[in-house]
């Protein structure tokens, strides 16, 4: 018998959790379709994403010099890593529309990019695990380093950008930012 009530109890409670968690998930369910809907009759997109994807074809129609689109370019997809966003990712919809492949004339191209600007990943972070691997102090940043290095060498730099962490770090947003533009200028 005492046995069955603790079942008893033990069931209830979670129904009542249960039962509880249905009003928060509605408001969160509602909320986003709402959302949803205000961005669709706003903007004309299902989700925020699509924003971004505007506002990037927006910038970019405005920039007629191509070199200032390659500049644009770098600039932004090394903010929106900063920022926490896949910024290869997000940027990915205008390369194909703004930047060709390599030819006579053309400044700026993608392979040219990821070949001379964001040499291990974006942010140029060959040269960020290179001063790790020579200077590091800290044990764990330079076990970041030594994980890394291959991931690094064949520009997949995830690993050393969330392990240290690069994103939403002002000390390293600077370098970050700084290191591809100037590759950029100079290539």
């Amino acid at each position: 018998r005492m046995c069955l009530n603790q079942y008893t109890i033990g069931m209830e409670r979670i129904c009542a959790q249960a039962l509880n968690a249905i009003i928060p998930m509605f408001l969160i369910v509602g909320g986003f379709a709402l959302l949803n809907q205000i961005l669709f009759e706003l903007f004309g997109v299902h989700n925020i994403q699509g924003i971004v994807y505007k506002a990037l074809f927006i910038i970019f129609d405005h920039v007629h010099s191509e070199f200032a689109m390659g500049f644009a370019y770098t600039f932004l997809l090394h903010l929106m890593w900063i920022l926490g966003f896949h910024g290869s990712n997000m940027l990915e919809v205008v390369v194909p529309n703004y930047f060709s492949e390599v030819g006579e004339g053309i400044v700026f191209s993608k392979s040219s990019f990821d070949t001379f600007v964001v040499m291990g990943g974006c942010g140029t972070t060959i040269c960020v695990l290179i001063i790790i691997l020579l200077f590091y102090r800290k044990k764990r940043l330079g076990n970041i380093g030594k994980i890394s290095a291959l991931t690094v060498i064949f520009n997949a730099n995830e690993v050393l950008n969330f392990g240290m962490p690069i994103m939403l770090n002002p000390i390293f947003a600077i370098p970050f930012l700084i290191t591809p533009v100037v590759a950029y200028c100079i290539s």
